[in-house]
């Protein structure tokens, strides 16, 4: 019998759900400059941007991140972070295709206002799941985005997440967005009004098996430290 005198025993640790985190690569020379800089392989990160990759690394420990291997888009940028980050979980750093940014077409290298409105236009109607035939001037269109990255995301599905490990997948902010908009993890407005900043951690949870092998559903908790809209 337990005396009621006893002391509380203390809780164990949470359980912790296995996610797909999407981090966007830390800052690299174009980011400052506000310029659409889209081409693979691109540009190394700088120097505030390997301290930021630094800091993702810390965070995702911090989440009790289970994660084997950091996977990340054929950029340079997104590598360099990826190097960074799984130096600091201990895990291997592993490129894939099909992660690249959405690409810019001729509006690459521009920053001006109406460059970016134009960009802008295309890519938050695919955030909210509209006009995905329609495709940036010489670049590509939502549903050629969708067509590359969705096979990349069932494959974390059905080798990590829904083995009970995370996946760590370091990409590009547009692409993040896209993504998750485009999964139906998060509202397309939300997506399209709230950008993620450099090295952000955007957490995805999956709601069960679906018919592809990827997951039913996805759900966001976490955006970029923020609570995102139901």
């Amino acid at each position: 019998m337990t005396s009621d005198n006893a002391s509380p025993q203390p809780a164990g640790p949470a359980e912790h759900t296995p996610h797909l985190y999407l981090v966007r690569h830390g800052e690299f020379p174009s980011n400052p400059l506000g310029l659409l800089d889209t081409e693979v392989p691109g540009q190394p990160l700088n120097a505030k941007g390997r301290e930021q990759a630094g800091v993702a690394g810390e965070q995702l420990i911090g989440l009790g991140s289970t994660a084997t291997a950091v996977y990340h888009s054929q950029a340079e940028r997104a590598k360099n972070t990826a190097q960074i980050i799984s130096g600091a979980l201990g895990v291997e750093a592993v490129e894939i295709p099909g992660a690249f940014e959405v690409q810019a077409g001729e509006l690459e290298k521009r920053g001006d206002p109406d460059a970016l409105a134009t960009y802008r236009s295309y890519t938050h109607a695919w955030m909210r799941g509209s006009d995905l035939a329609s495709a940036l001037p010489g670049g590509e269109s939502g549903e050629d985005v969708r067509a590359r990255i969705f096979p990349q995301i069932e494959k974390l599905y059905r080798e990590h997440v829904s083995q009970g490990r995370d996946a760590v997948l370091v990409i590009h902010g547009t692409l993040i967005r896209v993504t998750a908009g485009l999964l139906g993890a998060i509202d397309g407005d939300f997506s399209a009004s709230h950008a993620v900043p450099n090295c952000g951690i955007i957490g995805l949870i999956p709601a069960g098996d679906g018919e592809l092998g990827g997951a039913a559903s996805w759900a966001c908790d976490d955006w970029a430290g923020t609570t995102p809209q139901a």
